[in-house]
């Protein structure tokens, strides 16, 4: 939980901390490889966007699904509302 509101933090910048998407990035990924799925949503629209890292929809994707398995449904309309993505 707290390796996702380390990069939540700085995904979006809170108070004294400005935004940072390549730390955002790592802490994110942390969280994501163990199976937290609003870390894999996150992660998803870094992909999606590029933001701090190369754009990629096939990372976006990726993340989007692992995160939609586990019933998160920004993730599924990410996915065009696949309910077994």
């Amino acid at each position: 939980m707290a390796q996702l509101k380390l990069g939540e933090i700085y995904l979006k910048g809170v108070d004294q901390i400005d935004k940072d998407y390549f730390i955002a990035h790592k802490w994110l990924k942390k969280a994501a490889e163990r199976g937290e799925p609003n870390a894999q949503y996150h992660l998803g629209d870094i992909y999606r966007k590029g933001l701090g890292v190369q754009k990629s929809n096939a990372e976006a994707v990726k993340w989007f699904r692992l995160a939609a398995k586990q019933g998160h449904n920004k993730a599924r309309k990410r996915l065009g509302g696949c309910k077994i993505c």
